[in-house]
């Protein structure tokens, strides 16, 4: 039987680690690696907003979870390959696996799920196309693309895989993606992330981590604040955290 591994990156991401948790917990994983702290050095190691907190609280008793320090002895984007290399090896990964790296923000619906599981289960792909839609604030500016990436769907583990900065899987020294070995399959699936939805101390410190950069740089300078609101259906698993956050913005705090 195949192993079904997922590796949950945090940090001080309180504000959306409960229908993170719920989403991963629908996955259904045979592995899942809590992988908290920050990557990058300038940072205090672990997150100071009770995140581990609630992590060591949710894990206790669970046999297929563990909690792991996030590796800090090189730059920031060498350490998260490397904090994906540890742990495909802790859980003995090997080809015909499943892998799959879960951002906090970001979700699917339930019934996206279903069908991956399904192609999953028979054995129909090794890795999708599918579209992501980032939303930056509260705005319908979201920039839906295809993408040869899911980074945070799982990945089947093939033959020569291993990894590169920042958590790119490749193959025979090539992208994953571009490798000939695997098998893609287009499928109707939307994922959304909600990266610009956090507090603002959050936002600022997630773009000083290593050489990243905000939306505010990348998108043409464009600022983040007065957008409009989405009215599309967000997935359920978000919907009470995302209007939580709405009035919040919309109080003016």
């Amino acid at each position: 039987m195949s192993k079904f591994i997922i590796m949950l990156a945090t940090w001080n991401d309180m504000d959306w680690l409960k229908p993170c948790l719920e989403q991963i917990e629908y996955w259904n994983p045979t592995h899942l690696f809590l992988s908290e702290g920050c990557w990058d050095p300038k940072f205090a190691a672990r997150s100071t907003d009770g995140t581990r907190e609630y992590l060591e609280k949710w894990a206790k008793d669970k046999p297929n979870v563990w909690i792991l320090d996030n590796i800090r002895e090189a730059g920031y984007r060498t350490n998260q390959a490397n904090q994906c290399k540890l742990v495909t090896r802790l859980a003995d990964a090997k080809p015909g696996d499943w892998f799959m790296y879960q951002a906090v923000d970001f979700y699917l619906y339930k019934s996206d799920i279903d069908l991956y599981k399904k192609y999953m289960a028979e054995n129909a792909f090794d890795y999708p196309r599918f579209e992501i839609r980032n939303f930056w604030q509260c705005t319908t500016l979201y920039s839906p693309k295809m993408t040869n990436q899911a980074l945070n769907l799982p990945w089947r583990l093939i033959n020569g895989f291993y990894w590169r900065p920042t958590c790119h899987l490749w193959v025979d020294c090539k992208p994953y993606h571009e490798s000939p070995h695997p098998r893609q399959k287009t499928l109707q699936i939307k994922g959304y992330h909600y990266e610009g939805f956090r507090d603002a101390e959050r936002l600022k410190d997630k773009y000083a981590v290593g050489d990243r950069q905000s939306p505010t740089v990348w998108k043409g300078g464009s600022k983040l604040k007065n957008r409009e609101r989405y009215e599309g259906l967000h997935p359920q698993f978000v919907r009470e955290t995302l209007e939580r956050k709405v009035r919040k913005w919309s109080d003016g705090s």
